[in-house]
């Protein structure tokens, strides 16, 4: 049984290994879509330097946002 599950899990090392080796590019396809909707989301925020280290970020109607560089929080995040 123990043999089964080594061979199994070998055998999807070498499935995954081979699927990595056809990606172009840096990233692999998964990531890049969820970056392309995050970056498609942020066109409509605009940035506004409030002082040293945090921005006021305006994304929508009505919606600000304080965002603390050095603390690496923001007020969307509880």
């Amino acid at each position: 049984m123990m043999e089964t599950i080594r061979t199994n899990i070998m055998l999807l090392i070498v499935k995954k290994k081979e699927e990595a080796k056809k990606i172009k590019g840096i990233l692999c396809p998964k990531i890049k879509k969820k970056l392309d909707v995050n970056i498609k989301d942020s066109l409509r925020c605009v940035p506004s330097h409030a002082d040293e280290d945090n921005y006021q970020v305006e994304c929508g109607l009505g919606s600000q946002h304080m965002v603390d560089l050095v603390e690496n929080s923001c007020s969307c995040r509880n």
